[in-house]
């Protein structure tokens, strides 16, 4: 329950951070096919949903987590070779940052998730929803 109450907010955040980068990266002159492309998104993502139901209707469940896997190696492999590097630095991300966020995140999923076996308003419950503020 608490995941679910909480994606608004990531939903909200995602098109800044994403026109952010977009931004940051993609020439002045080249602005308008970029946003584009972002727009595009928008019109080929409902569609997109109806190979997930036809795998899970003609295979099994699991089946919609394994063709992400090629999907996503790909993705990653053209973002790693077809974007142009940066003129300008952005900056590094730091190792003491990440570790803190995959605390706090690893904090909030035991406690949503064990919540009621351990009673909402017990002690290890009230601790891991502490230590990620």
């Amino acid at each position: 329950m608490a995941i679910e109450s909480a994606r608004p907010s990531q939903a909200a955040n995602t098109p800044v951070i994403s026109l952010t980068m977009i931004y940051r990266i993609v020439p002045a002159a080249k602005i308008g096919s970029a946003m584009g492309l972002y727009g595009l998104g928008v019109v080929v993502a409902p569609p997109s949903v109806q190979p997930g139901g036809w795998l899970v209707e003609h295979t099994t469940w699991p089946a919609i987590f394994l063709i992400n896997l090629p999907i996503g190696t790909a993705r990653r492999h053209g973002g790693a070779t077809g974007f142009p590097r940066p003129a300008r630095a952005i900056g590094r991300s730091s190792t003491s940052g990440l570790r803190h966020h995959l605390l706090r995140a690893v904090a909030i999923l035991l406690a949503s998730s064990e919540g009621a076996d351990w009673g909402w308003t017990g002690y290890p419950v009230l601790m891991l929803f502490t230590a990620a503020p």
